[in-house]
């Protein structure tokens, strides 16, 4: 199972996918070129990883990342704590799921 690891550093934020189905246990979550990301707040940064986060999530499925995106954003993403976060793979789709409608009937 996947875990998301935001770490706050002096040069921003990075976040990390600790997954040890990859050989060398994880990757970096990379945002668009030209972006950032933040939480903890309710800013362009906290969208990205919104967006970033739901993507992995759901396998590269951008449609259905930007569906959930707004709501995630806002009960995940602006909630957590500034100096750093842990959310695991099933901590994302238990929230995606309780987002009112966004998902329709497709499983998450």
């Amino acid at each position: 199972m996947k875990h998301f690891v935001g770490t706050r550093t002096p040069d921003g934020f990075e976040v990390d996918v600790l997954d040890q189905s990859f050989e060398n246990g994880g990757y970096p979550l990379t945002p668009r070129e030209g972006q950032a990301f933040a939480w903890g707040t309710s800013g362009a940064g906290s969208m990205n990883l919104a967006l970033a986060v739901l993507q992995d999530v759901f396998d590269g499925d951008e449609s259905l990342a930007r569906k959930c995106a707004n709501d995630f954003k806002r009960t995940v993403i602006a909630q957590l704590p500034e100096d750093g976060f842990s959310l695991s793979e099933e901590d994302v789709r238990q929230a995606a799921l309780g987002l009112t409608g966004a998902m329709g009937r497709k499983r998450v």
